[in-house]
């Protein structure tokens, strides 16, 4: 027999199985989804095993041994593993390492013996100061030197092949046949006709001495069990009332609750999206069901496992959590042993026990699609629920276009939340900012933002200021010559970070010290232009200096747990003025009576066929925080009021319209499919080149695909976009690209879900 084994290395230059030949006693014992031991080149590696055939003219070699004595991962995550090497266009060895989670990733180290310490040279004799001793892979810096010594056979060198986390376990015991002789000792004994804990042995009043004497004589045994992370919900049934319109999307998608559905639960902010998925997984609950709620972010899994744990066992993912937090929570839910995962987007691909609803709050959200936009979350979760029958609600108060175009033409259910569990006189203000300069006010607060803010503050209340722009001003400038800081791999212009004294780019990270002489013609006329958080912050603390001004965005918030505590002391009304980048634009369960929006231009200019979308979205989902619980007033600056985004910001319906008749007009989803293709080579003439010659390659083979490019994309970098149709598969055009035009000195990337053009 043959097993397929996808070899753990994360790399593109290899197969995505190689085959090798099973030993004779592990035939009945290797499975599906199980980790082996194989010989690799010079080395050994451990491998997934993804099929079995009878015969292979190629596998010459043997499986060393099992790493694992059960499958890890299941029929599920291996369709997840073909699903995403088909959809991201990626090896399949890289697919595994998206679906397996960290904590169960291995890490590969050598171990060193020392045989013979006497002959040993620089610089082994002072790298090897023990007798055995272990690197990391930092040991390659010195490999050549490490063979040549095994080969004169001064030292041995092993793999050592580690998970990174282990799964916690725990000794529960029980009593044997052989009775003790004491009294207090036979007490311990009768205790112990079940099973128990150490711990429960010791709430017992029973010492752990007694315990292990007791073992020792062959009177208690022990057995080691795997620990969860459980917490017991307080109560047993939600008492809260229901609105019409939650009563209607409960029972929706409640009759759905046993086959593949998708639906759209449209909702107005407060309108109570959160009881509708407590009363979805209640009703799970009653046929040992489970369900996965996905969020964009650790604030907002807080908030909802808070709204549910009450009711229902709850376990959670997110970003910040420790990978053996992680690994914890994903045995829980993968064996049953918790009802309900909320977690961020890189829990998509947790494995349960029993799946019965998939739920994706705040669906609009960019997070959902990663950072490499390889593949889209919220495709992955669409084929989850198809393979598993399982419904999906998409849940949010600004949908995104492409999924109200889907409700549009039926292949998804629409459910509407319009009225707000606790009603309340909104007002939206949009101010224009070209007035304001023309009635003298040069400040970046406009009359009217002011105003708000000032009687929020004498009435002992809290302001909410969006201010989308990291840094302290977009770029600088020499006023003198002109000259303008670029990014030395990308060409952008570095963004100024006035508290930190850096300039950074916002691509890819290239920084560099803050300058005060310009570099082309000496001048000490450099100056910020544009205005961004930063500098929003400082002009509302000079503006109320008695306030308590707090800022979240990406500087703030790189310090682990700041931005939960931000939000945290936030609701608690510590902060009087929370200023931050779009996400404080998230589902946030504020009491506020004032929200400004502040920068919102230069989204609508980005360079994505999103721009629309996108600033509609932020706007609206900003103007949501408030109102919640007492009316709110919505105060949004522009320069560009005559805009069909700005001006239909009270008009849902208005604005999908008119963007959806833009997209048909120009070609983009949903009306097409989009496909970038990225060159990156040695030098930048020869890329383009290539490209270039790929282009007309394209346009010649198909007449019927639009290509946009190719463009600058980074240092020695170009890509172009491909629109075609929706149903047209795109296979064969890829695997005939990488066939003619990669190779050691380019390589080809491919991207779904670019939007940039």
């Amino acid at each position: 027999m043959i097993a397929e084994v996808m070899v753990d290395i994360k790399t593109n230059q290899i197969l995505s199985a190689y085959d090798y030949i099973i030993p004779e006693d592990l035939r009945d014992f290797l499975s599906l989804g199980m980790r082996v031991i194989v010989p690799f080149n010079n080395t050994t590696r451990v491998g997934l095993i993804t099929g079995f055939k009878k015969t292979s003219i190629e596998a010459t070699k043997s499986i060393i041994e099992p790493f694992d004595l059960e499958p890890i991962l299941n029929k599920e995550q291996l369709h997840l593993i073909d699903y995403v090497e088909s959809e991201a266009m990626i090896p399949k060895n890289l697919a595994y390492f998206k679906i397996m989670p960290n904590a169960l990733q291995l890490n590969y180290q050598k171990q060193v013996k020392v045989l013979k310490r006497s002959e040993l040279i620089a610089p082994l004799n002072t790298l090897l100061l023990l007798e055995v001793q272990t690197f990391d892979p930092s040991w390659m810096t010195c490999a050549s030197a490490f063979k040549k010594a095994a080969s004169l056979k001064q030292i041995e060198i092993q793999t050592v092949i580690k998970q990174k986390g282990q799964i916690k376990k725990h000794e529960l015991y029980k009593r044997g046949l052989q009775a003790p002789l004491t009294k207090k000792q036979m007490e311990l004994w009768s205790f112990l006709e079940t099973e128990a804990s150490l711990k429960e042995i010791q709430e017992a009043n029973f010492s752990k001495d007694m315990l292990l004497k007791l073992m020792k004589q062959g009177a208690i045994f022990s057995r080691s069990v795997e620990t969860f992370v459980e917490e017991k919900p307080r109560f047993e049934r939600d008492d809260k009332s229901l609105t019409s319109h939650q009563k209607y999307a409960l029972d929706t998608i409640g009759q759905a609750l046993h086959s593949y559905h998708r639906f759209l639960l449209k909702g107005v902010s407060a309108s109570g999206k959160t009881e509708v998925f407590l009363q979805l997984c209640l009703q799970l609950l009653k046929t040992h069901k489970q369900a996965l709620i996905l969020t964009v972010d650790e604030a907002l899994v807080k908030q909802l496992t808070d709204y549910l744990s009450p009711y229902i066992s709850v376990v959670t993912i997110h970003k910040n959590s420790t990978p053996q937090a992680r690994l914890d929570s994903h045995r829980a839910i993968q064996l049953g042993h918790a009802s309900v995962l909320v977690s961020t987007p890189i829990g998509m691909f947790t494995p349960f026990k029993n799946l019965g609803l998939i739920i994706a709050d705040e669906a609009q959200d960019a997070v959902y699609l990663d950072y490499a936009k390889s593949i889209h979350g919220l495709d992955i979760l669409a084929e989850r629920a198809r393979f598993n029958k399982v419904p999906l609600v998409y849940a949010s108060a600004t949908p995104p276009v492409q999924l109200l175009y889907d409700a549009k033409m039926e292949k998804l259910k629409l459910i509407e939340l319009t009225e707000k569990v606790h009603r309340s006189n909104d007002k939206l203000i949009v101010v224009d900012m070209k007035d304001e300069l023309i009635n003298g006010n040069l400040t970046m607060l406009s009359k009217p933002l002011y105003e708000a803010i000032n009687q929020t503050l004498i009435e002992n209340k809290q302001a909410l200021i969006l201010a989308n722009k990291s840094g302290y001003a977009p770029y600088v400038l020499c006023r003198s010559c002109g000259y303008v800081p670029t990014c030395e791999k990308c060409d952008s212009p570095l963004v100024y970070y006035k508290e930190k004294q850096i300039l950074k780019c916002h691509h890819c990270g290239f920084k560099i010290k803050e300058i005060h002489t310009c570099p082309s013609c000496k001048s000490d006329k450099i100056r910020p232009v544009g205005i961004a958080i930063e500098q929003v912050e400082a002009h509302l603390k000079k503006t109320f200096p008695l306030a308590n001004v707090a800022r979240l965005d990406a500087e703030t918030t790189a310090r682990k747990g700041v931005y939960t505590q931000t939000i945290e002391a936030f609701k608690r009304k510590e902060i009087d003025i929370l200023v931050g980048t779009q996400m404080i634009s998230k589902g946030h369960d504020f009491d506020i009576p004032v929200v400004g929006i502040l920068l919102i231009d230069s989204m609508l200019k980005a360079p994505t066929y999103l721009a629309n979308e996108r600033t509609y979205q932020l706007i609206k989902q900003t103007m949501g925080r408030t109102g919640r619980k007492q009316s709110g007033t919505s105060i949004v600056q522009t320069y560009q009021t005559n805009h069909f985004v700005i001006r239909s910001l009270d008009d849902e319906d208005a604005f999908y319209e008119q963007e959806l008749n833009r997209r048909m007009l120009l070609n983009y989803p949903p009306y097409s499919q989009l496909l970038t293709i990225t060159f990156k080579g040695t030098d930048s003439e020869s890329t383009e080149r290539a490209i270039g010659h790929l282009k007309n390659n394209i346009l010649a083979r198909y007449s019927q695909y639009e290509v946009i490019g190719p463009n600058d994309y980074a240092q020695n970098t170009f890509k172009i976009m491909i629109k075609t149709g929706k149903k047209q598969s795109l296979g064969s055009l890829v695997k005939w690209i990488k066939s003619y035009y990669e190779k050691p000195t380019m390589s080809v990337s491919f991207y779904r879900y670019d939007d940039t053009v």
